[in-house]
């Protein structure tokens, strides 16, 4: 067995692997019993193998993510990928013999685009998918950005098409549609593309070239649909010239019809969302006797992705099963996740609710990576899609009487969920509307306690004085035996946004203030005042101004009510509680800051050349939490209020948090915040 070269002794290994099931050969653990020096060395290559991939011994998880190399992808992004369909069609009708068929491959790949978008939506049903959700966290947002590139492989089918047109006369017989072409489609998928592919990935898992190619893919632990298409392009490049037979097979033996084109395109799209949609969507009777060969399901291939060295195959498990690379586990994890009685309950509940009618595009449901980032931008192919959503938008106030879950994420092995009223920010404008969105807020509260919730928090506008009274409203409407304690979160708010002043300057400074007779606006204002500073009040309200100014106490004389802007020239830091109506950009120093923690926020471009910073947020660790979605206009940052909801979760508090914000609590609610892992910096 000294004797036995590197490649014989991976060839025993694969022959002892096949063998098992091909002929009832000698498996690896008879191997053991024979010749155990052979195994001894076949494990030391295995290790060695193992470890120059970045695996751990004895497991085939990698000791870390690996470091993605950035790929070479298709020249075209956006709008430009668009632009290459357009091309493609117009080189068709000018140099193809048959243009009819390049028409049909784009109606085709818009039917790919609907299957794809389709289960990115059933994924984010939290209904429907996370009773059988695989991995019960959400992928990071850097994987979401990563995945934009996740329609080049569609891109590239068009074009492949296009050049086989153009360099031979496989495709420019077009037949009727019959069964025969179906078969030959088939024979082609499952005869030559499932062996191809199979070893294709296995070479793909090779260390030099996972680490320069699939590393990319790999990259995407928790999968989503569109996880499947998102390779480095000359990876793609392979793809597409093993995925060419199912179509060329029929071409060849004169049966090619553009039905198998629709037929194989929606299969496939189909099939490869199933395995990376990280909800079970297969029963476990389909994956019993001979079917289990045949189809894979989506924990199947969950697996390969957090275990790496095992399930290589396409859709087709049965070249697992004859090389022996299935995982143990694949289909008693199938049955688990199956029996799974549905996902644990939230214990803090966040309610928010849309803003301006793009934030209706920026959902999970709608796109996972735009939930990530500012829904302040509209961009331009938004503006199409602008009837639907007021279209949307009418049906909800019409029809919709419940919040719907945005996202579920855990915090520091707290459940928890933030779910959206059905209405925008306009709705809170009409006094008439007030007490729908009340009626809305106290169905969510109850619903929320029937989960299984312990605390409700009110986001954005749901905690207005003028809508709720901050929430004293609502509690005093809920029955005696409620369980749920609703926060407004205002007290950490304000010590947050306290915080983000004292270090952008200093006491004894002069600022302006706007909204600071506010509940947020007063505890702060007042605490200031105590630290020496000097405040420009920014209001036209003799009554609410003397009451700031007797809250104060001697600290009042530093207090200077003003009613315009102008007056507020010269001062070095603004906090914003309410939105600028007007341009102030000119009226702030260079170098100045203006802090802001209005809901809604203002404009970006009346503070311009400076830039509005969010006062009223605190950022998250990734390593504490899988949240992913942007409730303000940076990822990464949660609003005060939210942070607020999870630590009265995590303390236990059993008292509601709708009353007046006490100043003397706010030095130890930054305090929870810093224990609880919220960075204030």
């Amino acid at each position: 067995p000294e004797c036995l070269s590197r490649s014989r002794l991976l060839w025993l290994r694969l022959r002892f692997s096949a063998g098992r099931v091909m002929a009832g050969g000698p498996t690896l653990l008879s191997l053991r019993r024979r010749a155990p020096a052979v195994v001894e060395q076949l494990d030391g290559i295995a290790s060695a193998g193992k470890a120059r991939a970045g695996y751990a011994v004895g497991d085939a998880r990698p000791k870390e993510e690996p470091k993605r190399v950035p790929p070479t992808s298709v020249p075209a992004a956006g709008a430009c990928k668009m632009l290459l369909y357009l091309l493609t069609w117009a080189a068709a009708a000018l140099l193809a013999p048959s243009p009819d068929l390049q028409a049909h491959v784009l109606l085709a790949t818009a039917a790919r685009y609907a299957v794809n978008h389709g289960f990115t939506f059933l994924t984010q049903c939290h209904g429907l998918a996370e009773r059988y959700r695989i991995i019960e966290k959400n992928p990071p947002a850097e994987q979401l950005t990563r995945e934009l590139d996740w329609d080049n492989p569609l891109v590239g089918s068009a074009m492949a098409f296009l050049a086989v047109q153009l360099c031979t006369p496989w495709l420019c017989v077009v037949h009727e549609f019959s069964w025969r072409s179906l078969g030959m489609c088939a024979v082609g998928h499952y005869l030559i593309v499932e062996p191809l592919y199979y070893l294709y990935h296995v070479a793909l898992h090779w260390p030099k070239l996972y680490k320069f190619t699939h590393s990319h893919h790999h990259g995407s632990v928790i999968t989503q649909p569109t996880s499947g298409t998102s390779h480095p392009f000359l990876e793609t490049v392979g793809y597409l010239a093993t995925f060419a037979f199912p179509i060329l097979i029929p071409a060849w033996f004169g049966c090619f019809s553009v039905e198998i084109v629709y037929i194989y395109f929606i299969f496939f799209d189909i099939m490869n969302c199933i395995g990376h949609c990280n909800f079970e969507v297969v029963p476990v009777w389909l994956q019993s006797g001979p079917l289990k060969y045949m189809f894979y399901c989506s924990s199947y291939h969950s697996l390969h992705h957090t275990r790496y060295k095992f399930n290589y195959c396409l859709f087709c498990p049965f070249w697992d099963h004859l090389f022996g690379t299935v995982a143990p586990e694949s289909y008693t994890l199938q049955r688990s996740v199956r029996a799974k009685g549905g996902p644990k309950p939230a214990s803090v509940v966040f309610l928010g609710h849309g803003f301006a009618w793009q934030s209706m595009l920026s959902t999970p449901m709608v796109s996972p990576y735009l939930s990530t980032q500012s829904r302040d931008t509209v961009r331009a192919w938004m503006y199409p899609l602008l009837p639907a959503c007021l279209l949307c938008a009418a049906a909800c106030r019409a029809f919709k009487r419940s919040c719907f879950v945005v996202q579920r994420y855990g915090y520091r092995g707290l459940s928890c969920a933030t779910w959206s009223l059905p209405v925008l920010a306009y709705s809170y404008a009409q006094p008439r509307e007030r007490a729908y969105l009340n009626s809305l807020l106290l169905r969510a509260i109850r619903d929320a306690e029937a989960q299984g919730a312990t605390h409700v928090g009110l986001g954005a506008l749901n905690k207005a004085q003028f809508l709720n009274n901050s929430g004293a409203d609502l509690v005093a409407r809920l029955p005696a035996d409620c369980r749920v304690k609703v926060v407004h979160g205002n007290t950490l708010t304000a010590a947050v946004v306290y915080r983000t002043v004292r270090q952008r300057s200093a006491p004894g400074e002069e600022i302006l203030f706007t909204g600071a007779t506010s509940i947020v606006g007063t505890a702060v204002v007042l605490r200031l005042l105590q630290d020496g500073y000097r405040v420009r009040l920014l209001t036209r309200s003799e009554e609410r101004f003397g009451r700031l100014l007797a809250l104060a106490g001697s600290a009042g004389q530093r207090l200077l009510k003003v009613e315009k802007y102008e007056e507020g020239s010269g001062c070095r830091t603004w906090v914003l509680g309410s939105p600028l109506t007007g341009p102030v950009g000119h009226l702030v120093p260079q170098g100045g800051a203006l802090l802001e923690f209005a809901v809604p926020g203002s404009r970006a471009e009346l503070a311009r050349p400076h830039r509005i910073e969010a006062a009223g947020s605190v950022r998250i660790k990734r390593r504490v939490t899988d949240l992913t979605f942007c409730h303000l206009r940076e990822q990464g940052s949660v609003p005060a209020c939210l942070a607020a909801a999870i630590i009265h979760g995590l303390e236990g508090f059993q008292e509601h948090e709708v009353h007046e914000v006490d100043v003397d609590q706010i030095d130890g609610w930054l305090g929870l915040a810093k224990k609880h892992e919220f960075v204030l910096e």
